[in-house]
Formats: structure tokens, C-alpha cells, sequence
């Protein structure tokens, strides 16, 4: 099975409207794709693709679990015309040796990375940074990502507590740290795997034992199926449609 790279980041949303000022009035990104009249809205960044759903039912927002870092350019302005809109910050700016970061939170909770890597760079958001799963069992996440999904290592830091996986040009930092828990089931932010051929990565995970909450599905634009990693972290199998 070939992942080739992040189809999209989704964040679940209780009040669309309200979370698209948000994410377009505060966070500056520009609409590029609605659907589902409304329900379903997308931003492109850089190269990779967020999303917002509104789709209480099915999937919650959650203060917990995989997050989403928005690499900035700027990234005094960026926590300035934060502050200055009363974003609620989560974790203050704080500097780690090869980047800066703060945790701001959306309107429903969702937490959101705002994140400077420490090299030059070419809306307040230019590209995500990386995405943020949190997992409890580091050699278990480790087999799940590597042996099931296929995933290849790209960094592995603090004694396999963190390891960074590139896809395209999008990268998956999964941590293991007791002070940041994974999502609880049917909530939080997803990550959307793009697969070349949809119907043999679906079979390939079913024979290895992979539950899947949402079986194969067609919308009118992709094939989708939504399935857990060990610690319950959503993720969806998904291939765009050809247009």
C-alpha cells in the first residue's frame, strides 16, 4: 500500500459560520472549496489542504488529540494580530531549539499550532508546518504506522517519543509525551491518507486486521473510509477523483 501523500487535515466544527470567520477573518486563509451546501469547506495551504466539517452527529471537536501547525511568516505579527482579536491562547510562545511555536484554540476548542522553523521562507499562514498525533504507546504507534500503514521514518527524536513521517510535501509528527493525550473516539481532528489505488490500500488494511468505523463511501468528488490507530486517533483512506 502507497500513501502518497496528506489529501487534507479535517477539523470537525459545531457552527460553520461562526468557525469561518475564524479561519478567514482571524487566521487570514482563503476560501478554495465548498460543498455539502456548506457543511463541508476547504483552504489551501502551501501545498496541503485544510478543512472544515459540520457534522455534530458523526465527529466532535476535541481539546485533545492531533492538531494542526500553520507555519507563519511572520511569527511576531502572526501572535500580535492574535492577541490584539482576544484568540485564547493555550500554550504562550515558547522557543525549542530549531523552531517557535504557541497553541491557540478555535471557537469549538480545536487546538491549532502557530509555528516558525527557524530557515527561510518564500494571510498569516504560508503552509503547514507539520501534523501532531498523539499517541500513549510509542512502540505500538511505531509498528502500527511503520508495518501497517507502510510509513517511512524521516526523524526519529527523544528516543523514538517523536518520529516524523514526509508525505509529499506535508509532514505527521507522532508523539508520545504524558502531558498531551490522543483524541477520544469520534472526536478531534483527522488526517485524510491520498492512495493511488483506494480498493486495494482498503483490503490491505482489512487483512491486517484494521476496524473501520465508516466503511468505503463515495462522495461526488472522492472515495473515503474512516478508521482509528491504536490510541483512537481518527484517520481517513481516502482518493480524489480525477476531474
Amino acid at each position: 500500500m502507497k500513501i502518497k501523500n496528506i489529501a487534507f487535515v479535517g477539523i470537525p466544527v459545531t457552527d460553520i459560520k461562526r468557525s469561518r470567520e475564524f479561519y478567514e477573518g482571524v487566521l487570514g486563509l482563503k476560501l478554495t472549496e465548498e460543498m455539502g451546501k456548506g457543511h463541508w469547506v476547504e483552504y489551501a495551504i502551501g501545498d496541503g489542504t485544510l478543512a472544515l466539517g459540520n457534522f455534530p452527529e458523526q465527529w466532535k471537536p476535541s481539546e485533545e488529540g492531533t492538531s494542526a501547525a500553520l507555519e507563519v511568516e511572520n511569527f511576531e505579527e502572526a501572535i500580535k494580530r492574535l492577541k490584539d482579536r482576544h484568540v485564547p491562547f493555550d500554550a504562550e510562545p515558547f522557543e525549542s531549539p530549531c523552531c517557535r511555536m504557541a497553541v491557540i484554540k478555535d471557537p469549538d476548542g480545536n487546538k491549532i499550532i502557530i509555528h516558525k522553523r527557524e530557515r527561510a521562507l518564500p494571510m498569516i499562514t504560508n503552509e503547514v508546518a507539520f501534523i501532531a498525533i498523539a499517541v500513549t504507546d510509542k512502540e505500538r504507534a511505531r509498528k502500527f504506522y511503520q508495518e501497517t500503514l507502510e510509513l517511512k521514518p524521516a526523524t526519529t527524536a527523544m528516543d523514538g517519543a517523536w518520529i516524523e513521517y514526509e508525505l509529499g510535501p506535508v509532514t505527521i509528527g507522532v508523539g508520545c509525551h504524558p502531558n498531551w493525550k490522543p483524541s477520544q473516539p469520534g472526536t478531534g481532528t483527522s488526517v485524510a491518507l491520498e492512495v493511488d489505488d483506494f480498493d486495494a490500500a482498503y483490503d490491505k488494511l482489512k487483512k491486517r486486521g484494521v476496524k473501520f468505523e465508516m466503511e468505503k463511501f463515495e462522495s461526488p468528488v472522492c472515495w473515503m473510509a474512516v478508521f482509528s490507530d491504536p490510541d483512537g486517533n481518527r484517520l481517513l483512506l481516502h482518493q480524489r477523483k480525477k476531474k
